[in-house]
């Protein structure tokens, strides 16, 4: 209320109207509230001594008034401020004196004798400990002026260093900044994006010499985010620079177009701009636009350069008529990029004539009369352009692309003329045309025009001689097409052949059979295999001609899915055939199919052959069906026989049948020992040439595997004929792998120590009595070869000397010796140890071989 009041009194001291108080103000008693603040008028006219008195009254109509002091709050509050300074200041000084000063608050707790005592001793101890104070004070002294030597040292550093930033003049001989390369960007940025143009700069520099993937990519990483934050940017980057960017941008290879597709955001970015790229740019753009199957978008821009082009260079001008005839082929506009053709010869005859040959290929895919006679005409062309140089790439590029357009008759035409290139035949294509004309001189390419073609028939053209009506001429071609991968065009060939009559044989769909199969794809498989079962349910027929009841491929449960028959006969199913399919079905684990499969082969009447059986090894191996890998060999080697494969399959099982951490173990598998008597007596059993091939076909991966198989019975007699006889027999010697997986024969063969029984684990190297026991080996390895080579030193012989072989067989006597040594520790009798070893060589049918003695090393 007194505030109102008082705000009532100024108011009307500055003349407004008592109206403009809220007449609902004066409903409320007065109450008295403290002022948080004090306003005093102030006038300069007034002098010092007057008084100035201040009032209250309840309304403004009423006549009470009661003096008040505006201070007198404020003062009651100065004067309580006042007495708690005065007290904390006292404090301050009793706890500025110290304990022991003589009116400190410790001393008065004191009696006044104690006192005297107390100040007593403290004036003897101030007088003995005097001197060092002094020495305290002057060793402070010394810290503060040298702190204050280095702390100035560094204020005039710092000063000569403001002085070298800001007062260039006073250093004349200070080098002047870099100049700007001629690709970088000005900084005439805001200061926010001078950053990025600078990182912009660091990548330009890095694409000067040959940059690596990552760091193309992060040239246009910066140039995204310079493009982003600076709509301008474009045309900020000098020529130089945009050229930079540009070929980085540029896939180097088919593998990067994939990876790299920015060269397209970055030519639009570039016309949008209203700059234009150079010819070479140019060029590089359309051939990506064409690559990328934007074709049409390649032809609205080719059409757009036509005027441009013509002052260009030559070489510029010839890639451009090619990029136009590859566009229009990729479009299907045969007859533009005809004439774009005649255009591009035009201008020179030299140019190279196999630009037509995409041409010939775009008219065939057309299915016209027409078509055809212009496709002929330009393939005339071509061969007559070419002469000598044509080359069988460009007949299996004309054929391969006729096949694809589905005009076979043609392709086979082509591919007749390749089988009679370098013979002077009158079945040649040009011979024919000439003939039937009836030219006889040298006839220019020019000249041949599809009305020439259409007058003498498309069909006297392409004619096949009567002896290249047989299936071999059309085998070749098959087999070249698969060669090629050209499984579709190689079947479009076994139709033709059904069209001219002439029969295909098994081998003929065999080979299309594996090539579908290994393309991979599922339309390919299926039709792999729906010619597969065709072939096999031929077979059957074939064999059950005369039953009244003929079995079939789909005499079996129903959830198995056999593809339908060939709408053409097909011929009969051979060996080769089952072995295709099952090789397809056992790496697929189609476990049903190759059952099914089985039972179809022995419903054909057909052996098995070795390729046959080695897959159903492997599927029981896969199985790891160890006794029923043994079990189907000796069934099948009755009449089938092994090969080096089989018992590679064979030792592959023996590595999972000896190792000593399966507990379950198939008796019916041979051990080592009589594995390797089977092998050798094979092999003894085969022809001169089988073993020729054998031992050419026998490989560092089977030769470990059997002495691993060895090391995993625990056999070292074992290990040891085997070494000696692979080396006597395949000429194969131990390596590095070899050594050490005998020397971890060795460290298992070490006895353990009393009371410790074996531990059945493979890793051995794992225990630290494995450890010892490896570095043991390794030390005695090392002793014996020292030794030995010393002996060859005083027969006057050096290891680095030894030729080839000396070398090998010095390899397998220094394991051999080795492990001669450790048996013989072992069984503490060498004569023992050797007649263990023969006794191994007769077991394993290998007695006749030299297996060598122990050489006397002087071994400790």
């Amino acid at each position: 209320m007194r505030r109102l009041t008082l705000q009532g009194a100024r108011w009307h001291q500055h003349g407004i109207s008592i109206r403009c108080i809220n007449p609902a103000s004066l409903l409320f008693a007065p109450t008295r509230r403290p002022f948080s603040s004090t306003f005093r008028p102030y006038d300069e006219d007034k002098k010092q001594g007057d008084v100035v008195r201040y009032y209250e009254q309840s309304t403004l109509g009423s006549t009470d008034r009661i003096e008040i002091d505006l201070d007198a709050e404020d003062l009651a509050e100065e004067k309580a401020l006042k007495a708690r300074i005065a007290e904390l200041e006292q404090q301050l000084a009793e706890i500025k004196q110290e304990p022991f000063a003589p009116n400190s608050p410790l001393m008065q707790r004191f009696s006044e004798e104690e006192r005297v005592k107390v100040l007593e001793a403290l004036r003897k101890y101030d007088t003995e400990h005097k001197d060092e104070e002094v020495q305290l004070e002057e060793e402070e002294a010394k810290l503060d002026t040298k702190y204050d030597d280095i702390m100035g040292q560094k204020f005039k550093e710092l000063k000569d260093q403001q002085e070298y930033l800001w007062d260039p003049t006073k250093f004349p001989d200070e080098p002047s900044p870099a100049p700007k390369k001629a690709f970088e960007v000005e900084l005439t940025v805001p200061d926010t994006q001078q950053a990025s143009i600078a990182r912009f700069n660091q990548t330009l520099n890095a694409l000067r010499s040959n940059p690596s993937f990552p760091q193309r990519q992060d040239a246009w990483r910066s140039y995204r985010r310079c493009k982003e934050a600076l709509p301008f940017f474009l045309d900020m980057i000098p020529e130089e620079g945009l050229q930079m960017l540009w070929r980085s941008q540029v896939p180097h290879s088919h593998e990067e177009s994939s990876r790299l597709l920015h060269w397209e955001t970055l030519g639009d970015d570039i016309l949008s701009s209203g700059r234009d790229l150079g010819a070479t740019q140019w060029l590089e753009y359309l051939g990506l636009l064409r690559q990328n199957g934007k074709s049409e978008k390649a032809l609205s821009l080719w059409e757009g350069r036509a005027q441009d082009i013509r002052q260009c260079s030559p070489e510029d001008i010839e890639k451009y008529l090619k990029l136009g005839i590859q566009i229009h082929v990729a479009l299907n506009k045969p007859e533009r990029a005809r004439d774009i053709a005649m255009a591009y010869f035009a201008a020179d005859t030299s140019r190279d004539p196999r630009v037509l040959i995409p041409v010939i290929t775009s008219w065939a895919q057309k299915s016209t009369q027409k078509a055809k006679e212009e496709a002929w005409t330009l393939y005339l062309q071509v061969k007559t352009m070419l002469g000598p140089d044509i080359n069988m790439q460009d007949y299996d590029s004309i054929s391969t692309g006729l096949l694809k357009a589905g005009q076979v008759e043609l392709a086979m035409a082509v591919f007749k003329d390749m089988m009679l290139t370098g013979q002077q035949s009158s079945s040649e294509s040009m011979c024919l045309f000439k003939a039937n004309l009836g030219l006889y001189d040298h006839l220019h390419a020019s000249s041949i025009s599809a009305s020439d073609v259409n007058k003498v028939s498309l069909a006297a053209l392409t004619i096949l001689p009567r002896k290249f009506q047989n299936k071999f001429f059309y085998a070749s071609w098959i087999k070249k097409l698969i060669g090629m991968n050209e499984v579709d065009a190689a079947a479009s060939v076994v139709e033709l052949m059904y069209e001219r009559g002439v029969k295909p044989d098994s081998k003929h769909l065999n080979g299309i059979i594996g090539a579908w199969l290994r393309a991979g794809s599922p339309s390919a498989r299926d039709k792999a295999e729906q010619l597969g079962w065709a072939m096999i349910q031929k077979r059957i027929d074939w064999i059950c001609q005369n039953k009244s009841s003929e079995p079939s491929i789909h005499d079996m449960e129903r959830h198995i899915n056999i593809p339908k028959h060939m709408q053409r006969p097909v011929p009969a199913a051979n060996i080769e055939t089952f072995s295709i399919l099952l090789l397809h079905y056992t790496r697929r684990d189609r476990e049903d199919m190759v059952n099914h499969l089985t039972e179809c082969l022995n419903k054909a009447q057909i052996k098995p052959n070795t390729f046959f059986m080695n897959h159903l090894l492997y599927r029981e191996l896969r199985k790891q069906n160890i006794s029923g890998v043994w079990t189907r060999y000796n069934e099948m080697t009755s009449t089938i026989k092994p090969d080096l494969e089989t018992f590679a399959c064979l030792y592959d099982c023996g590595k999972i049948q000896y190792d000593r951490t399966r507990f379950n173990f198939d008796a019916k598998f041979p051990p080592a020992r009589s594995l390797y008597k089977e092998m050798i007596q094979w092999f003894n059993n085969t022809t001169a040439h089988e073993q020729k091939k054998t031992k050419q076909a026998f490989s560092k991966e089977l030769y470990d595997q059997i002495v691993r198989c060895f090391c995993l019975s625990l056999d070292p007699q074992g290990a040891l004929v085997a070494l000696r006889s692979m080396k006597q027999i395949f000429g194969f010697s131990p390596d590095l792998d070899t050594t050490r997986i005998l020397i971890f024969l060795l460290v298992r063969l070490a006895p353990a120590q009393p009371g410790i029984s074996k531990p059945r684990r493979r890793r051995i190297a794992s225990t630290p009595r494995a450890k010892e026991n490896f570095e043991q080996i390794s030390q005695l390895l090392a002793a014996v070869k020292d030794r030995k080579v010393a002996v060859m030193s005083r027969q006057g012989l050096e290891l680095d000397e030894l030729g080839e072989e000396e070398k090998k067989t010095f390899q397998v006597e220094l394991l051999c010796d080795l492990l001669r040594l450790v048996m013989g520790r072992i069984k503490g009798n060498a004569e023992k140890t050797e007649k263990s070893i023969q006794a191994a060589a007769e077991e394993m049918g290998v007695s006749e071989v030299d297996l060598g003695v122990l050489s006397d090393l002087e071994l400790p």
